[in-house]
């Protein structure tokens, strides 16, 4: 009887606290602050499971037309995922050119938003940014996408949720049609900043993640953007200690990338606080795809004088 007495419990406590919330809300953010934290101190305490959202399955391709697929050898490979601002949730849609495209379901698509593979009907960060990418590096881009609104660094590593399944599940079978993943884009945090009490254990989820993408796309390195900032007055400016622990796992980690600081876009660069407008996209791949590309060339460099060493070295 005690675990159903329990579940009783919590559940009283947690409709007890949206209650509280909807009555409030109206005046301040506290109660709405508070029922996300309690929700999910008993949520993990006693090891329930979330309502997980559905992740994109065949059915998000039905109306859309597959195109023909880049030369391996050719193409840059890049993964992306996170949250909603990694979905598909800026006003204007984007459509990438005929370089860019999407890899889902075994096949390739245009790289039109919303992107296969994320949540969400609006426009995405990526569309444009590979775009941008493909054109300074003069090179085609496959795209193998993976963002689902409102989550936290630990769903992604709670099997029950099959968020991480599914991205794996893309990488996999790109990769059995030759497609090599050299970048993974990952932008998260902003819930994370509105629930997390305890900074160590959410930096053993980061790191975690981290080293996850890195066991399932080990020719790759890890682009971590820095994001904290959501709606309400504890977020509005982005919350310091979360955006310090990405900035310490992105340094802390050969494969990591410490990428972009996003929460230095403010309001103007949002559409309500927390998701970017056009505007705010438009600033991040102006940011963002040249730091790639140098990057990209960096490394490229960095292998060719490594494999001249090697083969002159007697």
């Amino acid at each position: 009887m005690r675990p159903i007495v329990s579940v009783f419990v919590a559940f009283a406590i947690i409709v007890f606290s949206a209650m509280a919330g909807i009555v409030f809300t109206l005046e301040t953010d506290i109660p709405r602050q508070a029922f996300d934290r309690l929700s999910y101190s008993v949520r993990t305490t006693m090891g329930l499971e979330k309502s997980w959202r559905s992740v994109p399955g065949p059915e998000q391709a039905e109306r859309r037309q597959a195109v023909a697929c880049p030369d391996p050898a050719e193409a840059l490979v890049i993964v992306t995922g996170g949250q909603s601002n990694a979905a598909n949730v800026v006003p204007a849609k984007y459509e990438a050119g005929k370089d860019v495209s999407v890899w889902f379901e075994g096949k390739c698509f245009p790289a039109a938003d919303p992107l296969l593979g994320a949540l969400g009907n609006g426009g995405s960060l990526w569309s444009p940014l590979a775009d941008r990418v493909s054109q300074i590096a003069d090179r085609p881009v496959l795209l193998i996408n993976s963002a689902i609104g409102g989550t936290q660094f630990s769903d992604w590593l709670d099997d029950r949720s099959g968020y991480y399944g599914a991205l794996q599940g893309r990488i996999s079978s790109a990769a059995e049609a030759g497609y090599t993943p050299q970048l993974v884009l990952w932008h998260q945090g902003e819930t994370d900043a509105a629930v997390i009490q305890d900074a160590e254990a959410f930096e053993r989820d980061v790191t975690e993640l981290m080293d996850r993408l890195a066991g399932d796309a080990p020719h790759a390195e890890v682009y971590l953007f820095r994001a904290t900032r959501c709606m309400g007055a504890e977020r509005v400016d982005g919350v310091p200690r979360i955006n310090a622990v990405l900035k310490r796992v992105a340094e802390a980690r050969p494969h990591v990338i410490p990428g972009f600081d996003t929460d230095t876009l403010g309001r103007n660069y949002r559409w309500d606080t927390c998701h970017f407008n056009s505007y705010g996209r438009e600033a991040i791949v102006e940011r963002v795809a040249p730091d790639l590309v140098r990057h990209l060339r960096d490394e490229k460099t960095n292998l060719s004088a490594d494999a001249r060493a090697a083969a002159t070295d007697p």
